[in-house]
């Protein structure tokens, strides 16, 4: 240990007490401005182009825009406005209950009844995916072999291998615990 320089005087103090110090020192030198932070918080709404105020699922593609899934169509926001796209548009219905992008860009809108996807900013209906458009699609995810996993409320977990356009249902008589999936997550593993 090395002592202080002559004329030099040591303080040893605790941490409390230097915490304490710079509290002092912090309400002295700015008050209330300085213990809190006020972040801009902007709220959207039907008044600037939002379709509905109710969001069911929001996705952040990899361009940056932020997608809104309603009970009354899909949102599109770039930072400046929102783009609206309904049945006219070429959803199967405009109640969307879950986004999800996949490893190409491809956007997978899960509906009410059904899936459809977004390709190229144009939504089109997966033809071998006709078995799951009696069934709320409330989640979906994509493995790393590239299969897409649609969970659904009331109807079990599904997957649907792309290259083999194969599709199969997994439920309760299967081992699932409970047919309602709300979430479907791939883990560190990729399974």
């Amino acid at each position: 240990m090395s002592l202080p320089a002559p004329g030099v005087m040591a303080w040893r103090c605790s941490a409390p007490f230097w915490f304490f110090l710079s509290f002092l020192l912090a309400i002295a030198c700015g008050g209330r401005s300085t213990l809190a932070q006020t972040l801009p918080f902007l709220t959207y709404s039907i008044e600037q182009g939002l379709s509905e105020s109710v969001a069911y699922d929001l996705l952040e593609d990899r361009s940056g825009q932020l997608w809104v899934a309603t009970g009354f169509g899909l949102n599109r926001f770039d930072g400046f406005g929102f783009t609206t796209y309904y049945t006219a548009d070429g959803l199967t219905e405009n109640k969307i209950h879950s986004l999800f992008e996949d490893d190409r860009g491809r956007i997978w809108i899960g509906l009410d009844r059904g899936v459809n996807l977004m390709e190229a900013d144009s939504i089109r209906f997966v033809p071998h995916l006709a078995p799951l458009s009696g069934s709320r699609v409330s989640a979906i995810a994509q493995d790393r072999q590239g299969r897409h996993w649609f969970g659904t409320d009331g109807d079990g977990l599904w997957v649907m291998d792309e290259s083999e356009r194969s599709l199969r249902a997994y439920t309760s008589r299967d081992g699932l615990p409970d047919d309602h999936v709300q979430a479907v997550a791939v883990d560190a593993s990729g399974r």
